[in-house]
């Protein structure tokens, strides 16, 4: 667990690092999984990386924005986003989860809530 862990928090940050205003969004989940790739854990699916996060969101659930591979959107100064790995590990019966909340900045990504948490097994 702690090792999946780690590898997930590293492809957290590699996601992160990779969130750049005017750089595609799709670098953020590539960079995610790569890192997971590197780790031999990009096996198990994971759910979108990020989306956008606003007042539509929730109830509504209808955000224009994904942080997936397969869009085609760029980092904006303003935005504000939640980026995340989350995926189950099936034959061992637990799952990890590490994000946050962020902005960009006309400076660069900014945290706003989450981010560097401490490991909990519950």
């Amino acid at each position: 667990v702690r090792e999946v862990y780690a590898a997930a928090a590293e492809a957290q940050r590699a996601g992160v690092a990779a969130c750049v205003a005017g750089a595609p969004v799709a670098r953020a989940e590539e960079a995610g999984v790569e890192s997971l790739r590197q780790s031999g854990l990009d096996r198990y699916p994971i759910m979108r990386f990020g989306y956008r996060v606003s007042l539509a969101y929730p109830p509504c659930w209808l955000e224009p924005l994904h942080i997936i591979r397969e869009s085609e959107r760029s980092f904006e100064p303003g935005m504000v986003f939640c980026l995340h790995i989350r995926f189950t590990v099936p034959e061992s019966r637990f799952g990890v989860m590490v994000g946050g909340t962020y902005t960009m900045t006309p400076e660069g990504i900014e945290l706003l809530a989450g981010g560097e948490l401490e490991l909990r097994i519950l």
